[in-house]
């Protein structure tokens, strides 16, 4: 799990390369992925 401040902060982390290069790695081991925004500042 991973969290985030905001959404620029995520679009930051998944444009890097190594985050990248894990997402791909880890596709062939599943059918999909899911990935979820947790908002705490919602509830």
């Amino acid at each position: 799990m991973e969290a985030w401040a905001d959404k620029a902060a995520h679009d930051f982390h998944m444009a890097q390369k190594y985050t990248q290069a894990f997402v791909a790695f880890h596709e062939q081991f599943h059918r999909k992925m899911t990935f979820e925004t947790i908002n705490p500042e919602s509830s």
